[in-house]
Order: structure tokens, then C-alpha cells, then sequence
């Protein structure tokens, strides 16, 4: 019996997870046997087992919460201050400081003008991308 991993049966490019497990399942099926169904398929019997008594659906990877967010209140008030003054990182850090009292690292607020700049489209050039930033 020719391995799965030779023939490439369980990492087919362009087949889905749901896919893969439902061969594993149908080949356990068959052999009635994880070590087996492992050996045929090139993969451990942890994912032989997790194939099988595992959920059917894949589950999203996406966090459930995102602790060190930045506030989106904050975020609109450097985006806010950018477009009025045309500072760039440093001396906009500086001046939310002084204006506001709230200290920002220049890290964060990189990010969000240029999350800001990616949600307002790509139709804008690279020298008006740099002006604004």
C-alpha cells in the first residue's frame, strides 16, 4: 500500500481542511486502525485522532478580545490631529501631549495613520500618501 504522503493525498494544494479530515475519517473507516491511517497519510496519530473525534466545522482563529487595542477614540483623535496640523510622528506626539495630556507612543500613532490611509482607498498616489503622513 502506497503512502497518502507520497501521493500528496492529505496536503493537496487547494483542498480544505474539512476536506483532509474527511479523508482521514473514511480511511480510519476502513482500516480501523489510527497507527495505520497515520503511516498512510504521513501524519501523526494526535491529527489522525483529532480528525476523527474532533469537531467537523474548522473554528476561526480570530482572538476573542484584543487586550492592547488601541482605543478607537484614540484613534480618530490622531488621525483628527494629523489631518489639522500635518505633523508627522514626533511632533504629533508631542503635541497631543502638550495639548491634550495624553502620551502616545509614536509607534501607535504610525499605525494609525497609516490604518487610516489604507481604509481611505487606494487611489491616492505615494507622494500624496507622503504628504499626509
Amino acid at each position: 500500500m502506497e503512502g497518502g504522503k507520497k501521493a500528496g493525498i492529505y496536503k493537496r494544494k487547494g483542498k480544505s481542511p474539512a476536506f483532509a479530515r474527511h479523508m482521514v475519517k473514511m480511511k480510519y473507516n476502513e482500516l480501523r486502525n489510527i497507527t495505520k491511517t497515520a503511516e498512510y497519510f504521513g501524519i501523526t496519530r494526535a491529527t489522525v485522532r483529532r480528525a476523527i473525534y474532533g469537531p467537523e466545522n474548522d473554528m476561526s482563529r480570530k482572538p476573542k478580545n484584543s487586550p492592547n487595542k488601541t482605543p478607537e477614540y484614540l484613534e480618530n483623535l490622531i488621525v483628527f490631529c494629523a489631518k489639522e496640523t500635518g505633523f508627522k510622528y514626533v511632533r504629533l506626539k508631542h503635541y497631543i501631549l502638550e495639548k491634550y495630556g495624553i502620551e502616545i507612543s509614536e509607534n501607535t500613532i504610525k499605525k494609525s495613520i497609516e490604518e487610516e490611509w489604507d481604509s481611505a482607498g487606494e487611489e491616492e498616489s505615494e507622494k500624496d500618501r507622503q504628504a499626509f503622513i
